[in-house]
């Protein structure tokens, strides 16, 4: 009997269930939103170049904890990535099953016959959503290369602020002992 089931959907075994992981980007999102805002908040009314240690140091950890999202919001990319592959590998033994199911109904019962061209018309959706899924895994590869690149600007950028902090400390080192001399 190579009547497919009529209760068994084969498309859903395609989709991927990734919904955590938007939350958690949408999330991540949201906070480099209002730490961007908090940092703009801290050097605001403030001339270039007057910055304090203290205001640095705010800057730093505004800074730090916007690596910490950006870093956040790329395992959840990457997580996201490692589910749609799972599923076009699952996906792959699916379509190979139902090619193997029709070649067999269409040498049984002929092309045109409904036990054929049931599994031709599951064999599509299957090959459909594995195409859905392919696009959708060179976006995601995409999205994380660019997302890595933000992980780097920001650890650069709290790298800046380590740089400026420091130079700040030893200037006014040298002054000190330039004073006691």
């Amino acid at each position: 009997d190579f009547m497919p089931n009529e209760s068994e959907n084969v498309t859903t075994k395609f989709k991927v269930d990734v919904s955590d992981l938007k939350k958690n980007i949408t999330a991540a999102n949201n906070t480099i939103k209002l730490l961007n805002a908090e940092m703009k908040n801290i050097s605001a009314g403030m001339e270039k170049g007057a910055e304090t240690a203290d205001t640095l140091a705010a800057k730093m950890q505004k800074q730090s904890q916007i690596v910490d999202a950006e870093k956040s919001k790329l395992n959840a990319l990457k997580s996201q990535l490692q589910r749609l592959v799972q599923a076009q590998e699952s996906g792959a033994g699916v379509v190979a099953d139902l090619t193997s199911k029709y070649r067999q109904a269409a040498e049984q019962y002929g092309e045109n016959s409904a036990e054929a061209k049931k599994y031709l018309q599951e064999l599509n959706k299957a090959e459909t959503a594995q195409d859905k899924n392919a696009a959708a895994i060179d976006r995601l590869n995409i999205q994380i290369v660019n997302q890595d690149t933000a992980v780097k600007n920001a650890a650069a950028q709290l790298d800046s602020y380590a740089s400026a902090l420091s130079s700040m400390n030893n200037d006014a080192i040298q002054a000190q002992d330039s004073a006691e001399d």
